[in-house]
């Protein structure tokens, strides 16, 4: 079997967390749930735990056991609680309160969503995290509206330089009077700086960001 995604044409290894392409390492659409479908012996734990999500990310690196420990606890702190949510649902609300708890950074809705392969709702999000904010305010916060992204530590960044970084963007969002996302201003930055010639790294350590907005963003800083 081939990977599902466009452009790729690697095959696909079956393993205890679902299907991995084994040429772009993505996880393939609904490997979560067929695991959880198939294994017996693991429906509830992973109905009540991240095991399988956590580990996913930990074996690529992506988060700290520390991180991941921490989006274990508010997972099961919220199925405690009883809130309603679908599994994936509250895995992405634990996964990016953990990020933020424990880094000070940010994984987007688009990111999370890209890495387990499942499709992102970002009206039901904030309509689900601000519930949880309400009922569980020891846990869950909202987040600031420009936070850096924890992707950028990918490139190999120190914090002190991912923060110049993030007031380099907010100094174009400033002088382009908010034109265009901090993701945008940022991809303009990564660029211009050349910090990687991987184009798709960029995109993703930016959450895809819309071309328009991106062209916008040239055409302002083209003209300053």
């Amino acid at each position: 079997m081939l990977c599902d995604f466009a452009g790729c044409e690697g095959y696909i290894l079956q393993h205890t967390e679902g299907s991995t392409c084994m040429s772009c390492n993505r996880l393939q659409d609904g490997a979560f749930e067929s695991c959880h479908r198939t294994c017996d012996a693991d429906e509830v734990e992973g109905r009540e735990s991240m095991v399988h999500e956590i580990s996913y990310l930990m074996d690529r690196h992506l988060i700290s056991r520390d991180c991941a420990n921490h989006g274990d606890k508010l997972f099961r702190i919220v199925r405690a609680k009883k809130i309603n949510y679908s599994h994936n649902d509250l895995v992405i609300q634990c996964v990016i309160q953990a990020v933020y708890d424990i880094y000070g950074l940010a994984l987007t809705l688009v990111q999370i969503s890209h890495i387990l392969s499942v499709p992102p709702n970002e009206k039901s999000f904030r309509r689900k995290h601000r519930n949880l904010c309400k009922n569980l305010p020891d846990h869950f916060s909202v987040q600031k509206i420009h936070t850096p992204p924890l992707a950028l530590l990918s490139l190999g960044l120190p914090k002190s330089r991912i923060i110049k970084l993030h007031y380099q963007c907010k100094k174009i969002l400033s002088k382009c009077k908010y034109s265009f996302s901090y993701e945008v201003a940022l991809l303009y930055i990564l660029k211009k700086q050349a910090f990687t010639k991987d184009l798709d790294l960029i995109k993703y350590i930016c959450s895809f960001p819309n071309t328009i907005e991106i062209q916008k963003c040239e055409l302002l800083m083209g003209k300053g």
